[in-house]
């Protein structure tokens, strides 16, 4: 009896520890299979934090953009600001060909039209996008409805173009391919119809306002060009029109004079430009200033208002001249600083630096700043910077080419030329085999350079 107890709780204690065991096996099992499940999901969603299907996808050029933002977001102790902080003192710079950044940035995303791909990697179409900026590295959609493939009418943004694209007041405002201004609600994921027939038109920012010109064509192919206010409550308010003017894309001061120009070819070759205050209300002209273009040809091509600054205004002139060195016609562009108070005016760029190469003619500016540089001729010339910030009235000067040398014992090619800003550094580009790359990167707080090799 003694033998048959032993030997039961030696065989029961056994069937306790093989159980106990086997929840232990179990047990260890369930936490591998859990963690391992976790692990899967989290990478899934940090490898692509948008959903990519056919209506969330990017072209290769916007991820392009958006890993050059994630470049400008990073801490390099080379710069002596931030993304963030730079963007505060300098804006968002533009070069003087292209459309005004400021225009797609409303403090916090930056806007573009970017592409859709299919299931099978192919274009699917077009789409307002954006991205977070400076720390963003994707774009996508900007409307919210997941079941929209972006393509069709339905979609709120359809029809969007980003050249004709505003942001302001928590709203985007857009002119359609057919002509319909339009303002988009981001919380409603709504699109709501201000006015129809608006195909050739313009968008700016003036004094905490966003201004709206556009121009109907009328009977014998002339047009009227009309022009409006939108305040940041949303609502639009004309402020009257003009059948007679030259500048398609002026601005309008003070609620009231279209910024517009005549010229005049005189029999030394010179262009003499009328700078003219139109009155929108009533048709009144008032010219307040004259600039004198040497050395014109007859075609002359424009005068084109890029940024007003309180009552300073800052323009570019475009003409022609003929270069007696090779005998044919150079195009010359200056960019001119006028007071709308006094009639004063400032050359920034001037002819020569195009005469000697149009890229360092180059001038750049925002809503806070504008940058040039002043005529160098050849590579001995020192490579001087100017920035201007015109609300302050604070002026400064930077001599490039001494930073350079100093810095990395070069002397600044002749083609070398301004294009942008990396956080507080200005980026200077060249030429080679037909290709612009960057070559230097000058901080303008701190003065560091920074050279890239360019094979």
């Amino acid at each position: 009896m003694q033998w048959y107890s032993r030997l039961y709780n030696r065989e029961y204690h056994g069937k306790v520890f093989m159980i106990k065991k086997m929840r232990k096996i179990f047990f260890i099992f369930a936490c591998l299979l859990f963690v391992s499940t976790f692990v899967l999901s989290c990478n899934r969603t940090n490898n692509d934090p948008f959903i990519t299907t056919n209506n969330t996808a990017e072209s290769n050029e916007d991820n392009e953009t958006a890993k050059d933002n994630t470049a400008n977001a990073t801490t390099d102790i080379f710069y002596a600001m931030s993304t963030k902080d730079a963007y505060e003192k300098y804006g968002m710079l533009s070069f003087t060909y292209d459309s005004n950044n400021d225009l797609l940035f409303d403090g916090k995303y930056k806007y573009n039209i970017y592409g859709l791909k299919n299931d099978k990697g192919g274009s699917n179409g077009t789409t307002l996008g954006r991205i977070e900026y400076p720390d963003g590295t994707k774009y996508a959609p900007v409307c919210s409805d997941p079941l929209c493939n972006h393509l069709s009418s339905s979609c709120p943004l359809y029809g969007c173009n980003s050249s004709k694209t505003a942001c302001y007041g928590g709203k985007i405002y857009f002119v359609t391919s057919d002509g319909n201004l339009c303002s988009y609600n981001e919380k409603t994921n709504k699109r709501e119809l201000l006015k129809n027939g608006c195909e050739t038109s313009v968008f700016y920012k003036y004094n905490d306002n966003l201004y709206f010109n556009y121009s109907v064509e009328t009977e014998n192919y002339n047009h009227t060009m009309f022009f409006s206010v939108i305040t940041s409550d949303g609502s639009l308010t004309e402020l009257g029109q003009l059948n007679d003017y030259n500048s398609l894309f002026g601005i309008v001061y003070e609620d009231k004079y279209y910024i517009d120009y005549e010229y005049e070819i005189t029999n030394e070759n010179k262009a003499v430009v009328s700078v003219l205050k139109r009155n929108v209300q009533t048709g009144a002209v008032n010219t307040f200033t004259k600039i004198d273009c040497m050395n014109a040809t007859s075609a002359f091509e424009s005068m084109s208002p890029y940024m007003l600054y309180g009552d300073m205004l800052l323009v570019r002139i475009d003409y022609q001249t003929k270069n007696e060195n090779i005998a044919s016609r150079d195009r010359l562009t200056e960019m001119w600083y006028i007071d709308l108070k006094t009639g004063e005016k400032r050359l920034l760029c001037t002819p020569d630096i195009v005469t000697y190469g149009t890229a360092n003619a180059r001038c750049l500016y925002s809503q806070k700043c504008i940058i040039w540089p002043d005529v160098r001729k050849k590579e001995s010339d020192p490579f001087i910077i100017n920035v201007i910030f015109p609300f302050t009235g604070e002026e400064k000067v930077f001599d490039i080419s001494k930073c350079i040398y100093d810095a990395v014992g070069e002397i600044i090619p002749s083609d070398v030329y301004t294009t942008s800003m990396k956080n507080s550094a200005l980026v200077l580009k060249s030429k080679n085999d037909g290709k612009s790359q960057i070559l230097y990167e000058v901080d303008l707080e701190n003065g560091n350079v920074r050279k890239n090799d360019i094979e």
